[in-house]
């Protein structure tokens, strides 16, 4: 062979490569900005599992800081969200006090359920210091000051500067 033929023979190798692997780059990139906008897709459709998996399989494809938060953004609003839904279910269920700890989960950003789940917390605390007060005045009539504190306690828990809890348990006491 001679080295016209050899020195073409290198050159179209070396263009193949080239050529290879300037097409496996573009599309890792392609593949990864289309996951990335479905992703999108599903973070617009409050889909946060789906937008997880998404975004976890476009990192694959392609690192970057945007894709990692958009992930920690969907896994903060999957949380966020899961919060909420358990908080809605604990308040049903009258479970005052644990619907309060879903409901003080919820994630500022969240547009969608932050501003309902504060109405839903300050709900709760109302119903459980309501609930509580209740209790503990039963107690007193009985003269049982022992758990009546229990229950005026359980409101200076959720509630410290309640007013009437603190007059009555000072009466209790003294």
């Amino acid at each position: 062979m001679t080295l016209n033929k050899k020195m073409v023979c290198i050159l179209f190798l070396i263009l193949m490569v080239f050529v290879t692997t300037v097409t496996y780059v573009c599309s890792r990139n392609i593949v990864s900005k289309n996951l990335i906008e479905d992703g999108n897709i599903y973070m617009n459709k409050s889909q946060y599992k789906e937008a997880i998996a998404i975004y976890r399989e476009a990192l694959k494809y392609n690192k970057n800081n945007n894709t990692e938060n958009m992930l920690k953004l969907a896994e903060t609003m999957e949380r966020s969200k899961t919060a909420y839904n358990r908080g809605i279910i604990n308040y049903k269920k009258k479970n005052y006090l644990e619907a309060i700890n879903c409901f003080q989960m919820v994630f500022n950003k969240d547009t969608i359920r932050y501003e309902n789940s504060q109405n839903k917390l300050n709900e709760c605390v109302n119903k459980y210091v309501e609930e509580n007060m209740e209790q503990a005045q039963k107690y007193i009539n009985d003269l049982n000051f022992k758990e009546a504190e229990k229950y005026l306690n359980n409101i200076l828990k959720i509630d410290s500067d309640n007013e009437k809890a603190i007059r009555l348990k000072k009466k209790i006491i003294s």
